[in-house]
């Protein structure tokens, strides 16, 4: 509540509730009460205190603009095909007569 500068709004509001209620005490009518109170013209002590508050805490530096990150490190298009995928996974040879792959070679045994 502190960090976002509520506490100005609740101290502000408590001190147009008692600016209301000592207006509308001392004879006015409630519209000449509400009008005293919000227009700015009568303020308080407490709203005095409220807006030097305000003031005070409020960062007088603009805010640092955000920047663009860059997610890709190429700018050009990658072209994609099947063939360029599957031989980087697995060393397929393509067999010219049937056009059918072989399946991939054996690795070597472990030495035990």
């Amino acid at each position: 509540m502190v960090s976002i500068g509520l506490h100005w709004t609740l101290l502000q509001s408590v001190a147009w509730a008692g600016m209301f209620v000592r207006y509308s005490q001392e004879g006015c009518s409630l519209s000449t009460a509400i009008a005293k109170t919000l227009d700015g013209q009568h303020p308080c002590q407490l709203c005095k205190i409220t807006e030097s508050g305000r003031r005070s805490t409020a960062s007088p530096e603009a805010p640092t603009p955000v920047q663009k990150l860059d997610l890709f490190a190429q700018d050009r298009p990658v072209a994609w095909s099947p063939e360029r995928c599957v031989s980087s996974l697995w060393p397929v040879t393509y067999s010219t007569s049937l056009g059918l792959a072989a399946r991939p070679p054996v690795p070597p045994p472990r030495a035990a």
